[in-house]
């Protein structure tokens, strides 16, 4: 592990056997990665900057002051396009997700609408009619097929819409939707790869309680949801910063202030499920594809965890609707 600084988000890209991290939401940090991490370079921006995946040689990063989303190749951080989010009253850039099969960008939400963003003419739709009113739209997800995006509506209630992807009219429409009756926060919400499932991560208002992995089948979009997997219970100060960490490859694994969980096969109906719990904050974590490895940003830096290293304690999970 290299303690470096707090890091927010981290992506990797297999073809180059690199991270990138975000620290104190305003600097950028390059890792090799084949080993123990090692420190490359760093970037330091002017404004609050969010990293998101687009492929193994490009990647986006969000000016959440300017609304701008930068598309930069991986491996010398030129930037590549730029594309800025319409001027409104409401206008914000709370997350983006890139569509390889379609070659689009769903960007925007927080009080703002979400927008198609067309990466070969640059034309950029809105995505809702005007009339359509949300509390807070964050988190975007979108499954393997490219027909089906999520996103968070987080500022009451745990609430979030799933829609359908209409790519000739470039419209998202209503498939469903659900609402928790715990005020939610700082969620993740990711399809499991070939399959219609999604797992949904989240904490509520008093950082207390984390509820983890809540799967939901295609099956019940029209039918009472299904509640699914286990709460965390975890204790914790308002005045340190965490997140709920999320990564879906073969496994699932789950990451929730300082306690890691791997649940081995989405698709068992008992398991058992591996617990660690780290001395160091979880923000976000990234898995390294068939390894066994994952990497944690956590308020230290980068950890590469060997998920086939001893857990702390197994935790055995029946998965029955609640």
């Amino acid at each position: 592990m290299q303690q470096k600084n707090y890091s927010y988000r981290v992506l990797y890209s297999q073809k180059y056997e690199e991270a990138l991290t975000l620290a104190h939401t305003h600097k950028l940090i390059r890792w090799y990665v084949k080993a123990e991490p090692l420190w490359l370079s760093e970037e330091v921006f002017e404004y609050s900057i969010e990293l998101r995946p687009m492929d193994e040689d490009r990647f986006m990063i969000l000016n959440q002051k300017d609304c701008i989303i930068e598309i930069r190749r991986w491996i010398t951080g030129k930037l590549l396009q730029t594309f800025q989010i319409p001027e409104n009253p409401d206008r914000q850039l709370a997350d983006a997700v890139y569509l390889p099969k379609h070659q689009y960008i769903i960007a925007g939400g927080g009080w703002d609408t979400l927008y198609f963003i067309d990466l070969q003419t640059g034309l950029i739709t809105r995505a809702y009619e005007a009339q359509e009113t949300f509390e807070y739209i964050t988190y975007l997800s979108v499954n393997d097929d490219e027909t089906l995006l999520t996103h968070s509506d987080i500022n009451m209630f745990n609430c979030f819409h799933l829609r359908s992807i209409d790519f000739e009219n470039k419209k998202l429409t209503p498939a469903g939707r659900f609402d928790g009756d715990l005020r939610c926060h700082r969620d993740v919400i990711k399809f499991i790869p070939g399959s219609p499932s999604f797992v949904h991560v989240w904490m509520d208002m008093y950082r207390k309680q984390v509820i983890t992995c809540w799967r939901y089948e295609e099956n019940t979009l029209h039918k009472e949801w299904e509640h699914r997997l286990p709460m965390i219970f975890h204790e914790h100060t308002l005045q340190d910063e965490w997140r709920s960490g999320l990564s879906v490859d073969y496994n699932i694994i789950v990451g929730a202030g300082q306690h890691l969980l791997e649940v081995a096969s989405p698709r068992l109906e008992e398991r058992i499920a591996k617990h660690w719990i780290l001395p160091d904050l979880i923000q976000d974590i990234e898995s390294i594809p068939r390894s066994g490895f994952i990497l944690l940003a956590t308020e230290k830096g980068l950890i590469k965890w060997d998920t086939n290293q001893p857990a702390t304690r197994n935790v055995r999970i029946k998965l029955e609707p609640l």
